[in-house]
């Protein structure tokens, strides 16, 4: 900073530093630090000295940041008051408004920077940086998700009312001012486009993994003003959960490794880990069947990826025809996808070439039905493959846009 500003640029710092106490000669002629990763457990403008020199409200600064002033003015005492934390893990919740978690601030900072205060005399240089890559992580699903295993099945039936108030159905259902009472969601465990296209048309759908029966939703749609569609995902990731229990001895496997894909594993705790261990101790796999599954782990999921992009999209418009032969005064949202297994490094990941690719096709499939398309691209995504409470924040946001539009 200090050789740019020598070469005659403005420099300016809005945002993570950690130079707080540093000697060195920072180089900023414009400094907002925001060293907090969250909102400090007491939120006060007085520093007192604590543990390893860090002041006792938890501030990483000398100083209390512009953050830790805007929480204050708007009447916060308590980090507490915030969020709240989920595990030992470094997993916390923060359920109060956006705007006043630190990178929302940050960003707005930012942009206040960007739209009144740069320099428009000279060459000017921002480093505007968020602490959010940084622990703690908003990263749990949704704990309140009502599952309730039936046999071989799982009974849903609790979310379709009953559904979180952190999905994004309810948030939806907030953003357009509607009550509970006048919104369903009927997002369910395992399904795949065609076992929607069928559950639409005949108001039932079963296989060896799902057994839906909603006999008043053809009922539903005809009287409803706002539906959403989020299918497809599922025709990859189900054939590859069955390419997984071939490869490796039946459906016994299948049975082991069902509770990942119905979400039992959102929050990864101690007694979760067990669970999952329990579950892979109990597969004894063979040579054979360990050459069997790391075949279908690397060309087979590939293949899986390029053989549904058609059945996917074929589906997606049968149910478009039947949305709009149903009830031709909807408005219709189509949720496009985003990569389920982000964390998995690019060469080995077919999963982000496949979901581009199918985005791009179902946005022209919204254009051509005059529909509503909402990007999932960017959702935040648990360790089962499903959205963080975040990702579901997202989500909405996405869907109430497209709907504006």
């Amino acid at each position: 900073m200090k050789l740019l500003r020598d070469g005659g640029y403005y420099t300016a710092v809005i945002g993570k530093q950690h130079f707080w106490k540093s000697k060195i000669e920072k180089g900023y002629d414009y400094e907002d630090i925001v060293d907090e990763h969250f909102p400090p457990e007491v939120i006060s403008d007085k520093i007192t000295e604590g543990y390893f020199g860090q002041p006792a409200n938890k501030t990483v600064s000398d100083r209390v940041s512009s953050y830790v002033t805007y929480l204050m003015e708007n009447g916060f005492t308590e980090g507490s008051q915030l969020y709240r934390q989920i595990n030992d893990k470094g997993v916390y919740e923060f359920f109060a408004d956006e705007k006043y978690h630190v990178d929302s601030y940050i960003g707005t900072r930012g942009k206040q920077w960007l739209e009144k205060e740069a320099p428009a005399d000279r060459p000017w240089f921002l480093t505007l940086s968020f602490p959010g890559p940084h622990m703690p992580f908003d990263g749990i699903g949704l704990p309140d998700a009502v599952y309730q295993r039936n046999g071989r099945y799982y009974d849903v039936s609790g979310n379709y009312q009953g559904y979180s108030k952190d999905c994004y159905v309810a948030r939806v259902a907030e953003g357009l001012g509607l009550s509970r009472d006048q919104t369903a969601n009927y997002g369910m465990p395992a399904l795949m486009s065609g076992d929607l296209l069928e559950l639409v048309r005949t108001g039932s759908c079963q296989s060896a993994s799902i057994n839906f029966s909603l006999p008043d939703l053809r009922q539903e749609l005809k009287h409803a003003q706002v539906i959403t569609v989020e299918i497809g995902a599922n025709d990859v990731l189900v054939p590859i959960m069955y390419g997984i229990a071939s490869a490796m001895g039946g459906p016994q496997v299948f049975e082991a490794l069902l509770p990942m894909l119905e979400g039992d594993f959102r929050q990864m705790d101690a007694s979760s880990f067990a669970a999952l261990r329990e579950n892979l101790d109990s597969l004894n796999i063979t040579a054979q069947q360990r050459k069997a599954l790391l075949q279908l782990l690397s060309s087979g999921v590939a293949d899986i990826c390029a053989q549904s992009q058609a059945t996917t999209l074929a589906n997606l418009e049968a149910l478009l025809q039947e949305l709009k032969a149903l009830n031709p005064d909807a408005q219709i949202v189509l949720v496009g996808y985003y990569n389920p297994v982000p964390l998995l490094p690019a060469p080995a990941n077919p999963f982000a070439k496949h979901f581009r690719t199918l985005n791009r096709s179902v946005q022209k499939l919204a254009q051509q039905y005059d529909v509503a398309f909402a990007s999932a691209a960017y959702t935040l995504v648990a360790n089962d493959a499903h959205p963080t409470a975040c990702g579901h924040k997202y989500l909405a946001r996405q869907i109430l846009k497209a709907l504006e539009k």
